[in-house]
């Protein structure tokens, strides 16, 4: 059985994490969207900084959706997102409605930033294709 590990993240009773699922954040400043792998990769090296700049903030990302479906979590409708096709999660996109878009679409997405989970990578809620 896959352990999930919770790598950065905000006390789930906080105002934060409703706000990240209910709200429409402030959008990150950005030429483009950011690459799935880069930001994930971004994290990893500089969470504090990460933190910082992303959380309580809307940010666009761009990549290759690896799946669509519910979440492997609450069953809500989701896309994960890869640099390429067969490799690894690195956004997982959470929508109000399942996105029209298929395996191996290479896709942008704008989310509100939640957390940074082991097994699904960055989360973005309240996500729309743009």
């Amino acid at each position: 059985m896959k352990k999930s590990v919770l790598l950065y993240s905000i006390k789930p009773d906080s105002s934060r994490v409703y706000a990240a699922e209910n709200t429409i954040l402030p959008h990150v400043q950005q030429d483009k969207p950011y690459n799935v792998k880069e930001l994930h990769d971004y994290f990893l090296g500089n969470p504090y900084k990460a933190l910082q700049e992303f959380d309580s903030k809307r940010l666009d990302v761009s990549g290759v959706v690896l799946r669509v479906g519910p979440d492997g979590v609450f069953g809500q409708p989701c896309a994960e997102l890869s640099d390429k096709m067969g490799g690894k999660c690195y956004v997982l996109c959470i929508f109000q409605e399942t996105p029209k878009v298929k395996t191996g679409d290479n896709i942008s997405v704008r989310g509100n930033y939640l957390v940074t989970r082991g097994d699904y990578g960055i989360v973005l809620k309240i996500s729309e294709i743009i």
